[in-house]
C-alpha cells in the first residue's frame, strides 16, 4: 500500500509541474535541436531486472519488482529514494557491433539509484531477479518528448534522433533506450520521456 501512495503522491506533484526525484548527473556536450542533445553522464549505479518481452504486462511486472526493491524488499528493509528516469531497452540492434541493454536476450528495465549509493553501500535486493549494476560514464544522444511511449512512438523518436545525429556526421548502430521520468498514472501530455542512444 505504501508503494501506491508514494506513486500517487508523485503523480499529484507532477500535475502541478513539480518533479521531486533525483536525476543522474550529466553535462551537455552539444545541442542537436531544441529537444535533442549529446550528454556525458557520470558513473552511476542501477537496480535492473529482465523482462520477458516489451509487453505492458511484462513492463508492469518489472516495474513492480524494482519498486519493491526501493520500497523495502532489500537487505536494509528500508526505503531508497526514488530517482528518475526509469530506463527500458525497447530496441534491439540489428547490425554489428551489437551493444544492448539486454540480459539473456531479454529487454531490461533499470532504476538508477541515488548518487550517494555505491555498490558497497546499496542494500542487496531480496528478489534474485533484481540485480545491482554499475553503469560507467556514458556519452548519450538524447531526444526529449511528451505523450505516450509505446513502441511506434519510440521508434519514431529514435529515427528522429538518428537523423539528427546523421546531420552531425555521427552514425551509430547502438540500440536506443527509453527513459521515462514520470509515474505510469501521469496524464500523457504531462509526461517527460526521452530516447537515448549510446555514442562511442
Amino acid at each position: 500500500m505504501a508503494v501506491g501512495w508514494k506513486v500517487i503522491g508523485g503523480v499529484m506533484l507532477n500535475l502541478i509541474g513539480i518533479r521531486t526525484a533525483e536525476e543522474p548527473a550529466f553535462a551537455i556536450i552539444t545541442r542537436l535541436s531544441p529537444e535533442a542533445e549529446i550528454r556525458l553522464y557520470a558513473p552511476r549505479l542501477a537496480a535492473e531486472t529482465a523482462m520477458e518481452d516489451g509487453s505492458e504486462a511484462a513492463t508492469n511486472a518489472a516495474f513492480r519488482r524494482l519498486a519493491g526493491y526501493i520500497f523495502g524488499a532489500n537487505s536494509a528493509k528500508g526505503d531508497i529514494a526514488m530517482t528518475a528516469p526509469v530506463e527500458t531497452s525497447p530496441e534491439i540492434a540489428m547490425t554489428a557491433p551489437v551493444e544492448t541493454a539486454t540480459r539473456d536476450g531479454k529487454p531490461v528495465m533499470r532504476f538508477f539509484l541515488p548518487a550517494a549509493l555505491t555498490r558497497d553501500k546499496a542494500p542487496v535486493p531480496d528478489n534474485p531477479a533484481v540485480l545491482l549494476s554499475p553503469v560507467p560514464e556514458q556519452k548519450l544522444a538524447v531526444l526529449r518528448f511528451s505523450g505516450t511511449s509505446g513502441p511506434e512512438r519510440v521508434a519514431e523518436k529514435t529515427a528522429e534522433l538518428r537523423a539528427l545525429l546523421s546531420l552531425e556526421g555521427q552514425q551509430t548502430a547502438a540500440p536506443a533506450r527509453l527513459y521515462r521520468y514520470d509515474p505510469p498514472m501521469t496524464p500523457p501530455f504531462l509526461r517527460r520521456n526521452e530516447v537515448a542512444i549510446p555514442l562511442d
